[in-house]
Parts: C-alpha cells; structure tokens; sequence
C-alpha cells in the first residue's frame, strides 16, 4: 500500500513537470511568434515609409526565427529587387515562385532580373508562364522577344508569339512585340509600322515608346529617338531600369549634361537604386572625378560587395592613379569572381595590356570570346590589337563583320575609320566621321578627326575649317587649338597664329598651355632667345607641365645648350622617373655628348619600362656595338628590334644587302602596294635613287649632296597625282665629322647652298632648290672642292680628266673621277640555296674555265649577289667568305679575289638580306 502511494506520488509529480515543460514550450512558442510577427510589422511600416534598408534588417530578423515564412521572403525579394540588388532579389524571388506557383509578380520580377545579370533563357523560361496567365503583359511581352540570342531561339519566341496571337488581337502588346521581332530580322518596314502602332494604340505605356524609340535609333533619328526614351523614362516606375537605359543612351549620344541631370533626379527619388549609381560611377570615372567615382564604389559594394561593375571600377581608378600593379591585381580578383565571365576576362585583357603585358591580353580576350563569342567590346578590342600588331586588314575584317551585326555601334565605327586610316584609305575613314558627324552633330570629337585626315590629305583650307568647328564646340580644346596654330605656322603666318592664342593667354589664372604654343610660334621662325623665356614662364605658372620642359629641352638643344637641356629634363624625372619622353631625350642627348656609358643607362631604363620600345632597343644594339664593345648583347637587341620591326608588315626594307633577285621581288611587292592603295612605308639606302619607278606622297631623306636629294625627291609624287607630295630632308642625331671625304664634302656644299638660297626648315616651295642653275653651283663647288683634295680618288687636273673623256680612255677617266673609292667585293648569297649550290657544284667541276664560260657564270650568280666593301683580313666577316678563282691555277688569295661564296655561318636574312652570324659578331652589314 505505502508502495503503491509512494508510486503515485512519482507518477504526479512526473505528470506535473511534463505539464510545466509542455507550458514551457508553448510559451517559448509563442514568444518566437510574437517577436517574428512583431519584426514582420516593423518592417512593414519602414517600406511603407520607404526606408529599405531598415525594412531588409527587419525582414531577416523575420527569417531568422521562421525561416520559411513566405510573405518574409517575398517581401525581401521585392525590397531587393527595387534596389536593384538582381543577384540577391533571384535567391529569394524563385524561392517565393516556389512557394507559390500563380505568383505572376515573383516571376515577372524574376524574369526581369535574370535579363538584368545576363541570363536570357532563364528570363525566357520564367515569362512564359506569365503569358499564360497574363498573354497582354507588355512588359513579359518585350522579355520575351528580347530573350533570343540566335536563330533558333528566335524561331522559337515566333512560334510562342503566334500561339498567344489568338489572345493578343489588336492589343499594344501584338505590335510592340511584333516591332521588337522585326527589329531583330532586320524588317524596317514592319517594325516602323507595327512600333507606330503599338506608340499610338498605346500612348501611356512606357514598353510602346521604349520600342518605337529604339526602332528610331536604327535610323539615326536621333532627336525623336530621345523623346521616345525620355516619355518612357517619365512613365514607366521609378525603380525600374528604363530610367537608366535612357540616361545610358544620352550619355553614348554625347548629351552628357542631359544624362547626368536624369541620374541625379532618380538618385534624388531612389537614393538606394543600385543601377543609378552604377551609371553614375561610370560618368564620375569617364569625366576624371575619381574621389566622387570611389564613394560610389563604396555605396555599391556595401550592398553588394562583389558587385562587378564597382570591383571592375576600382581597378580602373587605380590604373588612372598611376598604380598598374594594383590595378592588375585588383582585376585578377574579378576574374577570380567571375571565372566563366566575358566581361570579367575583358576587363582583365584590357588592364594587361595597359601594362603591356601584350601576350596574356590577346589569351584572356581569347578566352572572353570564347565563353561569349559575340561580346562586342571584346571584339573590338582584339581589333585594335591587330591594328598595333599592323595587321590592319584583319581589323578592318573583324570590325565591318561586327558592324555588320551592330550597325550603330560608335565605337566599332570609330575603330574602322582608325583603321583605314591607318591603310591609308583616307576617303573611307572621312567618310565614317563624316557621317559620325553628321548624327552627333555636338560631339567636337568629329570635326576634329576630319580636320586630321583632311591635313594629311593636304586639304589644309577644310581642315582649318574643321578645327574651328572642333574648337568652337569646345573652346577649352586644346589639341584644336594647336591644330589650328600649326597650320598658320605651316604657312608662315606666324602673327595670325598668335593672334589665335590672344584670347586663351588673357584669361587668370594663366596656364602653361598656350605658352606652350606661343613659344612654338617663336620656335618656328627660329627665335630661341624668345622661345626659352616663354617656356620658362610656362613652367613658372606651370612647374609639373611636361610639355614645357620637353620644347625647352629642345629650344636649348638648338642653341648648342646640350648641358642646360639635361639638367631640365633630369628635373623632369626626378618628378617622374618613368617618363618615357624624357628619358629618351636623354638618352639622345647623352649620346650626343659623348657619354655612352650614361646613355646605355639611361635606355636601359626605357627597356625596364617598355621592353618593346624599339627606339631604345636599336639605339642601345649601336652603343653596344660601335661604342662600348658589348658585342654579345649588341646583336641580342638588335634581334629584338629586328622581331618588332617584323610585326609591322608594311614596314619594308630595301638595300644594297639585299641581291638582285631579292630586291626584285620587294619592289614588284612595293609596286603592288602603291597600286592597290596600300599604307606603304619603305625604308631604303641610295640605291633606289636611281632609277627605281617608285611614287610615295611622302619621302624622307638624309642630308647629303644635292644630286642625291633631287634623286630622293624624284621618288616622291612621281607620277603627277593631284595631291602635291612632300620631301623632308632630316639631319641624322649622331652626325659625325669624321664621315669620309666622298659624304662629307657634299653634305657641307649642300648645306651652304641653303643657306645661300635661305630655304629654312620652314619652307614649303623649294623649287629652286632643284633648279640647273643651282645644280650647276653645286657640281661647280663640289668639283673644286674635291680637286684640291689630295687624295688620289679625286681629279686634280681637269684638263686631264677632258682629254680622258675625249679619247675614249675609260680606264684613265675611272682613275681621274672616283667619287667612291672602288674596295667593293661581290658575295654570291644563299637566298636561294639551289642556284647557289648549283653554281658552287660548277666551279669544282670546271677545268677548261675560258672567258665565255666565266662570263656565263658571274651572269647567273650576279641575281643572288650582293657587293659589299672589303673586310679587312682575319676579321669575323672575312672567315666567312670563300675567294673563287676563275682560274684553275690562278691564286685564291682573298686579298685578290673579287667574287667570294658566302659560307654557312653567313645566313641569308628574308627581311634584311646579308646579316652578320651569331658567331661573327664584329661586322653588321
């Protein structure tokens, strides 16, 4: 019995804390409920006071005690994607439209973000069921057509669209959605009526007047165009992404004004709106405002923090600072990110190539086309890299193809014209600025790159207008105003061309800019005093202005103040170490003082900085080479050099160390080219002055004695085309006094000669120059300069030379007038090894070797021939040629022979023609 009591009290007292736990839990449960339901209504109250971002905190509370509570998660979907937010407004919008399939808005909104972060079939997949539900919503309806990405996917919404076309029946949405899919076919026709439709059946919907505007675009209806987006931008919410593609599209249109007041007015209703503010750091970094640019950035990031645009952003900002390794490292993490992202590849390209990293640009721009191979910027961007490499054709292929496929994409346009002007088609390029022009008819930029191509056209009177009209749409444009200063100086206008500058020196504070100019003014008719002390004003006013220190580092140059131009330009590096126009400047200068050692150092510089600089690369082969003895790494770079020089292939070699059949070849090549209007840039030695039939708009020529400058003119505009041609006659940078008599008596008669004559550097009609009276001067000076010389080369009796000419005897008069001396061998090549093996195989072979048989032979060897002068005997040269004796018995002493075979260690070059070996490095033909 006592048992029995004791089990029952147990038993109760077990029962009454089963009671109180069960109490508990019930309290706790309602407790967890309550607060839920209690965040639940604050954050209902704050998004209906529209403060976001307090509603978002309120509804993850929500989330945290009840996970699965469904109007949380709707709600949050919503809040994300009125902000903008895409990527985190998906997570929660698919889980509502899971909870709840009929959700039309969750889909809807969903659809819209998957367009947003790039994503069309899935947005394609998530409207179509709208449409069964809702066939007349026209904003599902333009998802829809805008979804497709080829030909069958757009095969595929045509046939959806004819299924809901029953449903549709004269509703705005069949004619916008038919205008949207005639715009992708290319139908003008349709689309120009169906969007005229759906704008005048529909006047309030915001989707008619998007469609009706970019149908207009097409036709570079430019003005209605933007009236079309901005009623759009009026009706449609404003959280929505049609406000932004309308402030997208001034800016791209150049109304930069009109695109940032649009951002401003919807940053001042929707504050937290992330696409605004992403339009907007992107104008910041565009117009150069990188502190306004990086508190954006940090807005974005802080409600995405991996928000591609602001991360791509930041490194931009740190390339425009200067900090390329950051900025590279900054991109490397994007990439990271966003490994199976097109854009996140580009943005790398690009920064790489910054950098000059060229080989890993062209491997992630590969890659970029690879996961996305129509991305257009990355389409254009692997043009301009051919176009760098030279390979223009191949841009001007790639760049009408993706025109082809974007016919209004500037850019793309901008690129071609580049690119033909680069071919040296010059009308096509006009053409597309012209009519760049024409559609944007406020962009300066336009005039101004007509005004260029029209220069080189030599229409210097419509170019003039051209930079006017660049200058008068932006009065601060300073590449216009320069423009327009060189082109009266071109003229010799020297007082118009500083009347121009009138106005920009009177404005405070003053600037070093038009200094800059002024001075040039001075510079061009040769008053260096005047010069100097304008440009030293110029760095008083402006003491970090670049420009000024390198004009007067060549003012003073000019005036033999070699020493004072270094240390002005070494106070320019001590600003800027990495200067690259500075340091080759003193490079040159260093040379020119006769510091190799500092020289070398100074393009070793230049080389850490652009290993690809091929000024530096060369000039530094020569210092090693004839300076400092540095043979092993004279030929090193000089190899490198040569590699660069390759990648441009309209630059051509042409000279006596090339043979005959070789230079044949080049110039059938060259021949072509001109013919067929290509760009044709030919570096050559004498010998194509005389008698080649070529005829460039443009020649370039060393100073030397005047026959060889008329010879050198005559190769320019040579065939009488409309277009006068040009000569500029340059003195070389490291002229040495100590050049043979046979060049340096020339170039001084020459020089006196111009003097004489007082044609200046600045002269654009030196007729005179090439006049027989002037030419009789200079034979007449050159002739009694080189008879009193006393070396035997030259004639010092002229009757003799008369009486030689008179009597036939050649021999005397080769003896008497010998401009150049006569130490010249000829070296059979190897540039075509089977000929020349040929004829090595006949002289062993042949015995009875008469005066036909050797004639016959030096017939056929003289194509594969190269004559050169005589190395002296042991030199590196030498060992590699054989002496050939015509005469079995004669000597083959190579102080005899005249004809030699080139041995192995001498190869043959396709671009430079006979070349030193690794192994002979003492001699560079």
């Amino acid at each position: 019995m006592l048992a029995m009591k004791s089990s029952l009290r147990i038993f109760g007292a077990g029962l009454i804390l089963t009671l109180l736990l069960a109490l508990s839990g019930l309290l706790v449960g309602c407790s967890k409920a309550g607060r839920a339901a209690r965040h639940f209504e604050r954050a209902e109250a704050y998004l209906r006071a529209g403060e976001r971002e307090k509603a978002e905190i309120e509804y993850l509370n929500v989330l945290r005690l009840e996970p699965l509570n469904a109007r949380a998660i709707e709600r949050l979907g919503e809040v994300y994607f009125e902000q903008g937010r895409f990527p985190r407004a998906l997570v929660f919008l698919l889980k509502t439209r899971e909870l709840d399939t009929n959700n039309i808005i969750a889909r809807l909104h969903a659809a819209q973000s998957f367009m947003a972060v790039g994503q069309p079939k899935s947005a394609r997949d998530e409207v179509l069921p709208v449409l069964e539900l809702q066939p007349t919503n026209e904003t599902a309806l333009l998802l829809l057509v805008e979804s497709p990405r080829n030909t069958n996917e757009l095969a595929e919404v045509e046939q959806r669209l004819a299924q809901l076309r029953p449903r549709l029946e004269n509703h705005t949405g069949l004619f916008l959605a038919q205008a949207a899919l005639a715009m992708m076919r290319r139908d003008s026709n349709t689309a120009a009526r169906a969007s005229l439709e759906a704008v005048q059946r529909g006047p309030q919907s915001h989707v008619a007047h998007l469609v009706r505007g970019g149908f207009l675009l097409t036709l570079n209806d430019l003005t209605n165009a933007l009236r079309h987006f901005e009623t759009a931008a009026q009706l449609a919410p404003v959280r929505s992404l049609v406000p932004v593609r309308y402030a997208e599209l001034c800016l791209q249109l150049g109304e930069r004004a009109r695109g940032r007041a649009v951002l401003s007015n919807l940053l001042t209703q929707a504050s937290d709106y992330l696409p605004a503010q992403v339009q907007m750091l992107k104008l910041e970094l565009a117009e150069g405002r990188l502190d306004e640019c990086e508190a954006l950035i940090r807005r974005v990031l802080a409600s995405e923090n991996t928000h591609f645009d602001a991360l791509v952003a930041r490194g931009q900002i740190l390339l425009a600072r200067g900090k390329r390794e950051a900025a590279l490292k900054e991109l490397e993490r994007v990439v990271g990110v966003y490994p199976k992202s097109a854009p996140a590849q580009y943005a790398y390209a690009l920064t790489l190539l910054i950098n000059g990293d060229e080989t890993k640009a062209a491997s992630a721009l590969n890659q970029a086309l690879s996961l996305e191979p129509n991305y257009p910027d990355a389409l254009l961007l692997r043009a301009r890299l051919d176009m760098r490499r030279g390979d223009t054709a191949a841009a001007v292929t790639a760049l009408t193809e993706l025109l082809r496929q974007r016919p209004r994409l500037v850019p793309a346009r901008m690129a071609l014209a580049e690119a033909y002007g680069l071919r040296g088609a010059l009308p096509e390029a006009l053409a597309i600025y012209q009519g760049l022009a024409k559609e944007f008819p406020q962009d300066p930029q336009f005039p101004f790159l007509i005004g260029l191509i029209l220069r080189d056209q030599q229409k210097l009177d419509e170019a003039y207008r051209s930079f006017e009209q660049a200058l008068a749409l932006a009065p601060g444009n300073f590449q216009a105003l320069r423009q327009l200063v060189e082109l009266r100086l071109l003229r010799q206008e020297y007082d118009a061309a500083r009347q121009l500058l009138a106005e920009p020196l009177a404005k405070t504070p003053p600037t070093a800019a038009p200094l800059v100019l002024l001075a040039l003014t001075y510079l061009a008719q040769n008053d260096l005093a005047r010069a100097e002390e304008i440009l030293l004003k110029a760095i008083a006013v402006e003491p970090d202005a670049r420009p000024a220190y390198l004009m007067l580092a060549q003012v003073l140059v000019a005036g033999g103040k070699q020493q004072q131009a270094l240390e002005r330009l070494e106070g320019l590096l001590a600003k800027n170490p990495k200067d690259l126009g500075a340091l080759l400047q003193v490079a040159m200068l260093r040379e020119s003082l006769d510091q190799p050692e500092q020289a070398a150092e100074a393009y070793r510089k230049l080389l850490e900085i652009n290993p690809k600089l091929h000024p530096a690369l060369n000039n530094l082969a020569y210092l090693y080479c004839d300076r400092l003895g540095r043979l092993d790494e004279a030929l090193e770079l000089a190899k490198q050099a040569r590699e660069l020089a390759c990648l441009l292939p309209q630059a051509i070699h042409l000279s006596a160390a090339m043979c005959a059949q070789h230079r044949g070849q080049v110039i059938d090549g060259i021949k072509r080219r001109l013919q067929d209007g290509e760009p044709t840039l030919v570096v050559w030695s004498q010998l194509v002055e005389c008698g080649v039939d070529f005829s460039f708009p443009v020649v370039y020529r060393a100073l030397a004695g005047l026959d060889s400058i008329a010879q050198a003119a005559g190769r320019c505009n040579r065939h009488g085309a409309e277009s006068p041609g040009t000569v500029v006659i340059f003195r070389v940078a490291d002229e040495r006094s100590e050049y043979p008599p046979d060049y340096r008596y020339p170039v001084g008669i020459t020089q006196t000669l111009l003097k004489q004559l007082n044609i200046t550097q600045d002269a654009q009609d030196s007729g005179i120059l090439y006049d027989p009276s002037t030419m009789s001067t200079y034979f007449a000076s050159l002739y009694k300069t080189i008879g009193r010389d006393e070396s035997e080369n030259y004639p010092s009796d002229e009757q003799a030379l008369w009486r030689a000419i008179d009597a036939g005897r050649f021999d005397e008069v080769e003896r008497l007038y010998r401009l150049i001396p006569d130490v010249t061998i000829n070296v059979v090549t190897t540039y075509n090894p089977e000929e020349t093996e040929k004829l090595a195989a006949e002289l062993d072979r042949a015995t009875d070797r008469k005066g036909d048989w050797i004639r016959d032979w030096i017939r056929r060897a003289s194509p594969y021939a190269v004559s050169m002068f005589r190395p002296p005997q042991g030199s590196g040269l030498a060992n590699h040629l054989q002496p050939i004796a015509f005469f079995p018995r004669a000597s083959a002493a190579s102080e005899e022979s005249t004809w030699f075979m080139a041995l192995p260690g001498l190869p043959y070059d396709d671009l430079l023609g006979l070349v030193a070996s690794e192994e002979s490095n003492d001699w560079l033909i």
